[in-house]
């Protein structure tokens, strides 16, 4: 027995007087039917030497080049055969076209009569040509959803997925209704080969609360300057259109409901809540809250009540006749419960002390010359001033058997402040009557 194969082609029209023609009825009109995977195939049988007549059984292989069965096989039970013609549709699995799309695929053969015995390898195996392989063009007219696909073996410079345009757009996704679900999902594992796992990169459209949401259980988004001489890791900007009141970044925690702000109006940075430096400058002072994590004013004022190298929002007044200096603040207010002034006399010719107080708005500055019999006088002095809660007005302490007069002689630097006790009320003694 042996075969004779025909071209394999998209559709073959094969008239046989010998067997009954099947006319198939379409579906309705106006539903289209969708395209299967089904190749036709003819060819002709001979039986013997002479054109085959009768049913026969026939089981379908592909192979590789090199001999490798590539797809499991595919049997027809009853083929007509007459006049050694017969016309089959092998309808392979999409696999077959799509895991070996690029290697030559040889067809076997194989025949027995209908119900009966083994099977007859017919050879030698037909090369299937380029037409059954338009299933899968090179270039696809669409894709078939929901789409599935696994590539192994990649090596960290390949690439799964490259598109370059000039002009126009590279990558458009648009849906009409999420339905909550997002535009774009992307997951992956060990991105750039950094210790980060579990990531979730979630890009909504640009008429969307927020532009991208990333959740994660450590590092939510992670922004890497390759350039020693690049800007900033991550850029947060309000374009030129936008309200000066917008924030380029903010931070929200959810947990203790505080937020972060960064580049809002004239502010660098405006944080709700208290704000720690875990060994920096500004260290937290845990047992006060507010707590003051750094002067709200500073300066040095001259004799005459000048500040120079000072903060903005400071003020001073030198009052003669009271021979005191007068600071303000123009975004704060003094009260004795929440105000703390640290004030050093500069004056290198004698020991001349400095004390403080608040009057209404005021917050009053006296220098007093010790040597000249404690009189107030003008001199220069420098201010740092904090607002809190807790202590209040800050005096000079000494060590025990050391004058406070002559501290800085002794030491170079001028004493530590420390709060003020509380007065104490001391009881009128008691009476005593005696007889």
């Amino acid at each position: 027995m042996r075969i004779h194969s025909a071209a394999a082609c998209a559709a073959i029209l094969t008239l046989s007087f010998q067997c009954p023609v099947t006319l198939a009825i379409g579906p309705e009109q106006g539903v289209d039917a969708l395209l299967g995977n089904a190749i036709t195939y003819q060819g002709n049988l001979d039986d013997n030497g002479a054109p085959a007549d009768g049913t026969f059984d026939m089981r379908f292989s592909l192979f590789s080049s090199s001999g490798v069965q590539i797809n499991s096989p595919v049997t027809y039970i009853g083929v007509q055969v007459s006049e050694g013609m017969f016309t089959v549709d092998l309808d392979f699995d999409q696999a077959i076209w799509t895991d070996f799309a690029d290697i030559e695929k040889y067809l076997q053969i194989e025949v027995r009569t209908n119900g009966g015995g083994g099977y007859t390898a017919l050879a030698p195996r037909t090369l299937l040509a380029s037409a059954p392989h338009a299933n899968v063009a090179q270039i696809a007219h669409r894709l078939s959803f929901p789409y599935t696909e696994s590539i192994t073996g990649f090596t960290s410079n390949d690439t799964a997925f490259d598109l370059s345009v000039n002009q126009g757009t590279a990558l458009r996704l648009h849906s009409s209704n999420l339905g909550g679900a997002p535009a774009l999902f992307v997951e992956g594992d060990n991105p750039l080969f950094l210790p980060l796992s579990d990531h979730i990169a979630l890009f909504n459209d640009r008429d969307a609360y927020m532009g991208i949401i990333s959740i994660a259980d450590r590092i939510s988004i992670a922004g890497f300057n390759a350039s020693p001489n690049g800007y900033a890791a991550v850029l947060g900007e309000i374009g030129s259109t936008g309200t000066p009141s917008a924030t380029a970044i903010r931070a929200h925690n959810f947990a203790a409901d505080t937020f972060a702000y960064l580049a809002q109006e004239n502010y660098a940075g405006l944080f709700e809540g208290d704000v720690h430096v875990d060994s920096g400058q500004v260290t937290k002072d845990f047992s006060n809250s507010p707590s003051p994590v750094g002067p709200i004013a500073y300066g040095s004022i001259s004799t005459g009540g000048t500040p120079t190298n000072a903060t903005a929002n400071l003020s001073c007044t030198w009052n003669a006749a009271a021979k005191t200096y007068e600071i303000t603040l123009s975004d704060s207010t003094f009260s004795f419960g929440n105000t703390t002034a640290i004030v050093t006399v500069v004056d290198t010719a004698e020991p001349r002390v400095a004390t403080t107080n608040v009057s209404g708005s005021l917050l009053l500055v006296k220098i007093w010359d010790i040597n000249s019999g404690n009189i107030a006088v003008s001199d220069n002095f420098q201010i740092v001033i904090y607002q809190a809660q807790g202590p209040g007005l800050l005096r000079s302490s000494v060590p025990a058997g050391m004058d406070p007069e002559y501290y800085y002689q002794q030491t170079g630097t001028t004493p530590p402040q420390v709060p003020y006790a509380p007065a104490v009320e001391i009881p009128e003694p008691i009476s005593v009557i005696r007889d």
